[in-house]
């Protein structure tokens, strides 16, 4: 005979996970993967954007946010766009 199983979703739980040290450490592992393959100089920002960690990658000086502008390498680095 089968029993019936229940699940309680905690989301103060969640959230604290999605918040946490850890998380963090991903999201920036994959700005810094981004930053990298994009080829251009930038700045990476972990922040907590909501209830998760969040990371931004940004043309750190003029001439990388011309060439951005120009190539998309931001875009191209995190696969949006194929060639």
């Amino acid at each position: 005979m089968a029993q019936s199983v229940k699940f309680v979703i905690d989301s103060a739980g969640i959230v604290a996970m999605m918040q946490s040290p850890e998380a963090q450490a991903v999201v920036q592992a994959a700005g810094q993967s981004v930053a990298a393959s994009s080829g251009i100089d930038c700045d990476i920002e972990t922040l907590i954007s909501g209830d998760r960690a969040a990371c931004r990658v940004l043309p750190a000086t003029r001439e990388a946010a011309i060439e951005n502008n120009e190539t998309n390498a931001l875009q191209k680095a995190l696969g949006g766009v194929r060639v």
